[in-house]
């Protein structure tokens, strides 16, 4: 997926606005996490830049699902020195077509937790579904995409054998990453119970390349935090 910033907006259909003010349906009782395609078709193929059904209106990667509208926001994570003390790491995601949504943060430095880029990935995807009320804009389903198989296998196949078992591999050992596992399953499971689906798509690093640059360019910031702090998107 690339970004256009000389994207004609006056061009673009738009989603309907969302009739109430609550924005919550049914829970999600049966939790397929996987957003299944060919894997030879690409991201373009699918998802189209329309107009999403906010005041006011904005432009998202809007594929109409049979559920309802489907937006597709592209995370990445990155981490130059990775897992060593002098690694630095950031997070990025893109939910904009014409590169006004491109947002790059570093990763927080955590005591106790390494710089890797597998905590990015994972922090990104966090990010990229709290960061706006995406069902005011009209949407059922929130894809994330990714190049991370770890990211996808884990909370599509392992979470909650990992939940069950107190957060420990099938060795017994303590899970790595357990702190942003348990975060990412609480903000799913937020949605989830407000009748939203999430679901996570698998991507080559070919077509991941908009969200790679920033996280890149989050991994250069020079004011780390120290803990994960919320973070919220207004009109954009």
């Amino acid at each position: 997926m690339k970004v256009n910033t000389n994207l004609n907006l006056s061009t673009l259909s738009m989603l309907p606005r969302p009739r109430t003010f609550r924005y919550s349906y049914p829970p999600i009782i049966v939790k397929n996490r996987y957003f299944t395609t060919d894997p030879d078709i690409e991201p373009s193929q699918i998802f189209k830049p329309m107009m999403n059904g906010s005041s006011p209106n904005s432009p998202r990667w809007i594929f109409e699902d049979s559920i309802g509208p489907a937006i597709l926001i592209l995370t990445d994570g990155s981490a130059p020195g990775n897992g060593t003390a002098a690694a630095r790491a950031g997070c990025g995601f893109v939910f904009r077509p014409d590169g006004k949504g491109s947002i790059s943060r570093p990763l927080a430095r955590v005591p106790g937790y390494e710089l890797t880029s597998n905590r990015a990935e994972l922090r990104a995807a966090h990010l990229a579904l709290g960061f706006r009320a995406w069902a005011g804009e009209g949407f059922r389903k929130i894809v994330i995409g990714t190049d991370s198989d770890y990211l996808v296998k884990g909370i599509c196949e392992y979470i909650y054998k990992w939940k069950k078992s107190g957060w420990k591999t099938s060795t017994g050992q303590p899970l790595k990453n357990a702190d942003l596992w348990k975060m990412l399953l609480s903000e799913v499971e937020r949605l989830e119970n407000d009748g939203i689906h999430v679901v996570f798509y698998l991507l080559k690093r070919a077509w991941n390349t908009e969200a790679d640059a920033c996280a890149k360019a989050g991994a250069e910031m020079v004011d780390v935090p120290t803990e994960f702090l919320p973070e919220y998107g207004v009109t954009i």
